[in-house]
């Protein structure tokens, strides 16, 4: 590095560097006018030529404790004096300047280099060798940045080398004397304090507080004897980091000259600032987010270049042949770790692999310094410690295979090995002296450890030498303070009491009182112009100065005073003007008075800022803003907030009437409740809004009463929704949002819930009425105006579910009177009665979705009322009968129901909705069965796909057990077909079992169909030999299987050969078992016949009752009569003939109705049994209450149990042993494993 020091510049001061030269504690003397520190450092003082360049080219040795001399100078320290710059033209007072020429980071070919003071110096020839200032007891370390609040002082440098911190920056010109340590004007704005001091003058605007913090980094410095050997290698080196573009010489840190102001005003602007003699400028260090080798024309800063070079270059292994994948890591490691700008370059790295290979030579002076053209005005300097620096290379350092260190080791001794070598690890010229590599390393722990221990003792030093440059700075800024007190006194004549040492309470006070009459003044609307800075900064400082002076902390008084000041302007101002004016010209003055006060406690908290910021935090006071708040509620809201209230309920009142009125008044008015209850709502609530809703409740109250008598119900409504709908528009206006509900409910109240029932039921226009009339639009408003109210939709759910139930008993008594006055038309009439139920459901479930929303209340209303209705008997006929029955009658051939496929499928979809609302479901499925069967096995089933259809349906909505018979009667029903194919098959391949009859037989699974009489039938011989060949054929296909033939299920087609034609009749089994016997002979008896059949009495009688007393007559009886008896005589009728070719003769039809309530009931009594059983093996001890209730919870299902059949059912499990009585109470249950 190369250090010049200039001579002093002429002035009328005569400011120049002095002094006398010796070692250890060097003295300086500068001429008059300038105050400079001595500078303690560890080298010797010098002397410092004032008039011409004088270049110290002598070189030093470095040796502890001081400089050795080997002829010439030693190093130099000067304290530059304040620097002026205008134009290149000097101001009041001398000049010295200094200038640093850094190589490898500066120097660059073409470049003019600007020095601090803004001249351009001569570049230095390229044949001139740089010199250098080395020292190890202690290197001096000083910054000519002229924003700097402290003389040049030595730097605490813990690792002995020497640091030359350069900024450029352009500094500010004097105003008078020889102010020293100016801040430079453009960077005002970036400065802050320590938190107690305003940097805004802007009335709106909250302080600001700002701060930075400036960082020192230091340089390594080689040892002396190796700099001769490595001296113009280093001159090549820097040129090759040249190579940037020119430097922009008007623009230094983003720092512009002001134009058009005087020097008063920049005077001004430095003194705008409180506190100002106390801050030194900080910075942060700007974190760039570039990649590390994309920025254009950059160099390596800080130091890094020096760091690296000696970490890269071991025994092994340089810097060169490092993969770039960790070179960026180490690199970003490094740099994030203490927060360095990231600034290498692609020019950076290609030459560096350059410098690296030159194995620890001197360092690189212009490693420490900072390049303007990449870092910010704002980037500063650090020091790292010898610690920091030790752990980075220790944590660096890697191994190889053999314990080698390499890569990036860190240790002095690994870089004196590596120096020497040529070549590296790939080269077998040369060898590693691994053993006195590995013996170093042990010993570097050691060496370290001793080296801390020199670092604290160095510590202990700089720690006494920076107290006394501490000393020096409190003498620098008092002289300062005084300074710019003097220049203050000159521009402000109120100046003297910001300034002055003691201020007694009584002149603040009077001082401030202007500042709060100005304020009372700009509020009241009278002519006055703002503050300008320096007033606002003279009543804080004025604030400042009373608290803290040691003379009498004014504190307490100040703080009193500040509630005095609102006290006496609420009483005198405030309270006259609004006790004059009524109404909403009051409301105006209390809105404009309470946004005064705002003001007003914002100007003056920021005035009396210090009180806040520390006796305030102390005692534990309410805040300034408190305090202000507490007046005005004290005295204005508490005078004022009844009177407020009347004016503002009058003028909803208006607004309700149709009115026009100010709701922007109102709601700053309403502010006003909120802001006093000091954060919560209970003053807004108590004050205002507890009277709001009693007023709303009383006119709402008596609007109710009138309409009720005027209009009609929908009428009513509209009315009613559209008050509503106003009140929530009022809470969104003025009125706080948590008003809304409570005000809502009051109107609900007084328009929807006192009148209900009279609204509701009214008998012209009430819900029933808008039910039969089908008002769907009125119903759905009732439901939204009531449904927010707590059981509000109970009576319209209750309305609803009796008009539903008038409506199926209705329908239900005319299906009873038209049947019985049409005889035999029941059947017609069920039929006409479910279609009009299923119409009854799709009409009000249409209510419930649409009208209703699909509310629970009304599902549970339509549900009720088709449960009272639906379970009703219809003349004589169960429910579960007539759908049962009107199944049947959709299903098969030739039913009254003529529908199409897409009609049936919709039907059957309604019938399984109404099959919910009936109790007996089992009785339903039952009756189902034996309809379903009939058709099935007689063959008047319609389409197959219909029949599944329902079966579908009702597997979904009551479960697989429910549907698990029916199914398998169809599935059997496909077997049948199946086999009888394999029959037909079988007939034809055995010629020997020729029948001579078309035979058909339908196998089925007992389990599926329901239960039919079997009787030991005497066949006549032909149906004889078609049985046994049947059974010839089954026991081919299985023989597992025993065959039980159900005759009562057959048919036959028996030709009758009359005398006039043959008649073919379709006749039962029975019945032609019967005609066959008139074969052999054309007179039986009935006892014959009864021999030869073995049929029992009543089966016989219904088969001849349908032979000779039915419409047609085949037998002729004798005697003639309408019953059968004994001793009846029957004979063949050869006389019969009918029109038609084919007749089929009905037996006569059996009441079934009973015989399936039989079987239902004994199924019932076998799923009681079966869930007590069930409840009492998971329950092992239960109550008789708790059993019957969970029983007959578990059966509603299908059906609803009678108690007095479970309590039989009870008893009977009990004799049977599945349960016990407690011996000691009888009432409980004990399971019985």
């Amino acid at each position: 590095m190369v250090v010049t020091t200039r001579g002093g510049r002429g002035g009328s001061n005569g400011q120049g560097c002095g002094g006398t030269q010796g070692r250890g504690r060097g003295k300086q003397t500068v001429g008059s006018g300038s105050r400079v520190k001595p500078t303690v450092g560890r080298t010797g003082g010098v002397s410092g030529p004032s008039g011409p360049t004088a270049a110290l080219t002598k070189r030093t040795k470095v040796a502890p404790g001081g400089v050795k001399q080997t002829g010439g100078d030693a190093s130099t320290s000067c304290a530059p004096p304040p620097v002026s710059r205008r134009e290149g033209k000097g101001r009041a007072g001398g000049l010295d300047t200094l200038e640093a020429v850094i190589e490898d980071a500066t120097t660059t070919g073409g470049r003019p280099e600007i020095d601090i003071a803004g001249e351009v110096p001569a570049r230095q020839s390229s044949h001139t060798p740089p010199q250098r200032v080395r020292s190890t007891g202690g290197g001096s370390s000083y910054s000519s940045n002229p924003t700097s609040r402290s003389p040049p002082m030595a730097s605490r440098s813990h690792d002995s080398q020497a640091t030359v911190s350069i900024s450029r920056t352009r500094s500010i010109p004097h105003q008078f004397g020889d102010t020293t340590n100016r801040l430079p004007f453009a960077q005002l704005t970036s400065r802050a304090t320590s938190g107690d001091h305003l940097s805004n003058l802007n009335l709106n605007d909250q302080p600001r507080h700002q701060s930075s913090q400036s960082r020192h980094i230091e340089e390594e410095v080689e040892n002396e004897d190796e700099e001769d050997e490595e001296e113009e290698e280093e001159e090549e080196d820097a040129d090759d980091f040249g190579d940037g573009e020119p430097d922009q010489a008007e623009e230094f840190n983003g720092y512009h000259e002001p134009k058009g102001l005087d020097d008063e005003q920049l005077l001004e602007n430095v003194l705008a600032l409180p506190g100002r003699q106390r801050l030194p400028l900080l910075s942060e260090v700007p974190i760039r987010d570039s990649l590390w080798f994309t920025r254009n024309n950059g160099i390596l800063t800080r130091c890094i270049a020096g760091i690296f070079r000696r970490k890269f270059d071991g025994p092994y292994y340089s810097w060169g042949v490092t993969p770039i994948v960790k070179q960026e890591l180490y690199f970003r490691t490094f740099a994030r770790k203490y927060n360095w700008d990231i600034g290498i370059t692609e020019l950076v790295r290609a030459n560096f692999n350059r410098i690296a290979t030159k194995q620890m030579r001197g360092i690189d002076p212009g490693a420490g310094a900072e390049d303007p053209d990449l870092s910010s005005e704002l980037s500063t300097h650090r020091n790292l410690t010898v610690d920091e620096k030790n752990q980075l290379f220790l944590k660096c350092t890697e191994f190889d295979q053999k314990g080698n260190p390499f890569g990036i080791g860190g240790l002095s001794q690994t870089f004196n090995k590596g120096k020497r070598k040529v070549q590296y690890a790939t080269s077998s010229s040369v060898a590693v002296d691994l053993e006195e590599l590995q013996e170093e390393m042990k010993s570097a722990r050691q060496k370290i450890v001793e080296h801390d221990e020199e670092i604290r003792r160095r510590d202990e030093e700089n720690k006494k030498r920076d107290e006394e440059n501490q000393k020096w700075d409190e003498e620098n800024r008092r002289r300062d303070a005084e300074l710019l007190e003097l220049r203050q006194r000159e521009l402000d004549k109120g100046y003297f009491i910001m300034a002055s040492e003691n201020i007694t309470l009584n002149e603040g006070w009077s001082y401030m009182l202007t500042g709060v009459a100005k304020i009372a003044r700009i509020l009241e609307g009278k002519l006055e112009a703002s503050f300008e800075a320096a007033e606002y900064l003279n009543l804080y400082t004025t604030i400042y100065n009373m608290c803290i002076q040691t003379s009498h902390d004014y504190s307490q008084e100040l703080y009193d005073g500040y509630r005095g000041v609102f006290e006496d302007y609420a009483k005198h101002t405030v309270l006259p003007s609004l006790k004059e004016k009524h109404d909403e010209y009051m409301l105006k003055d209390l809105a404009l008075r309470w946004s005064n006060h705002k003001v007003m406690v914002g100007w003056l908290s920021r005035f009396f800022y210090y009180l806040d910021r520390y006796f305030v935090t102390r005692r534990s006071l309410p805040t300034l803003n408190e305090v202000g708040m507490i007046c005005f509620r004290d005295l204005v809201y508490m005078e004022m907030k009844s009177k407020a209230k009347d004016a503002i309920l009058a003028l909803v009142h208006d607004e309700r009437e149709g009115g026009q009125i100010d709701r922007a008044l109102l709601k700053n008015v309403l502010d006003i409740f909120v802001k006093n209850g000091m954060g919560n709502m209970e003053t807004y609530e108590e004050d205002f809004e507890s009277f709001m809703l009693q007023d709303t409740a009383s006119y709402y109250s008596r609007k109710a009463s009138s309409w009720i008598q005027e209009d009609s119900c929908p009428e009513y409504m509209l009315k009613a929704e559209e008050c509503i709908k106003k009140e929530k528009e009022r809470v969104t206006h003025y009125l706080q949002s948590s008003t809304e509900d409570k005000l809502v409910e009051k109107v609900q109240d007084e328009l929807l819930v006192v009148v209900a029932k009279q609204l509701q039921e009214n008998e012209h226009s009430g819900c029933r009425a808008l039910l039969r009339d089908d008002k769907m639009d009125d119903l759905s408003r009732m439901f939204w105006i009531y449904h927010k109210i707590t059981r509000g939709l109970e009576p319209v759910a209750d309305l609803f579910k009796k008009h539903i139930t008038a409506e199926g008993n209705f329908l239900i008594k005319q299906a009873e009177e038209a049947a019985t006055n049409q005889a035999g038309g029941m059947q017609e009439q069920e039929q006409v009665l479910v279609r009009k139920i299923i119409e009854l459901h799709e009409k009000y479930m249409v209510y419930v979705t649409e009208c209703f929303q699909s509310h629970s209340l009304f599902h549970k209303a339509l549900k009720e009322a088709f449960e009272n209705f639906c379970n009703k008997n219809v003349a004589g006929s169960s429910s579960a009968e007539v759908l049962a029955s009107f199944c049947d009658n959709l299903f098969k051939k030739g039913g009254s129901e003529k529908l199409s496929d897409e009609a049936i499928e919709a039907t059957l979809e309604n019938v399984v909705k109404l099959l919910v609302y009936i109790s007996d479901k089992d009785l339903f499925a039952e009756f189902y069965r034996k309809k379903q069967a009939r058709r099935l096995l007689f063959d008047r089933s319609g389409n197959d796909d219909h029949e599944r259809s329902i079966l579908s349906k009702l597997k979904e909505r009551f479960g697989g057990q429910f549907t698990s018979k029916m199914e398998g009667m169809v599935t059997d029903m496909v077997l049948a077909r199946e086999n009888q194919n394999n029959f037909t098959d079988y007939l034809s391949t055995n010629m020997t079992t020729k029948l001579g009859i078309d035979l058909t037989v339908t196998v089925l699974t007992t389990g599926f169909w329901p239960s039919y009489k079997t009787t030991d039938l005497n066949l006549p011989s032909e149906m004889v030999k078609c049985i046994e060949v049947f059974k010839a054929f089954y026991e081919t296909r299985t023989k597992h299987r025993r065959l039980v033939w159900i005759y009562s299920l057959g048919t036959c087609q028996v030709i009758g050969n009359f005398d006039q034609k043959p008649i073919e009749m379709m006749v039962t089994t029975y019945q032609a078992a019967v005609l066959l016997l008139f074969n052999n002979t054309s007179r039986l008896s009935y006892n014959e016949m009864f021999e030869q059949l073995n049929l029992s009495h009543e089966d016989l009688a219904r088969l001849l009752h349908s032979l000779s007393c039915a419409k047609y007559k085949i037998l002729i009886k004798e005697p003639m009569s309408r019953n059968i008896s004994k001793s009846d005589v029957f004979e063949f009728n050869s006389k019969f003939t009918d029109k038609m070719q084919r007749i089929k003769i009905p037996l006569p039809p059996m009441d079934e109705r009973k015989k399936v309530v039989e079987v239902v009931d004994q199924d019932r009594r076998y799923a009681i049994e079966a869930s007590l059983v069930r409840i009492m093996k998971s329950r092992k001890v239960l109550s008789h209450q708790q059993l019957v209730s969970e029983c007959v919870e578990h059966l509603s299902r299908m059906f609803k149990p009678d108690v007095k059949m479970i309590k039989k059912r009870i008893e009977d499990l009990i004799s049977r042993d599945y349960m016990k009585r407690d011996t000691e109470n009888r009432n409980m249950f004990k399971y019985v494993a």
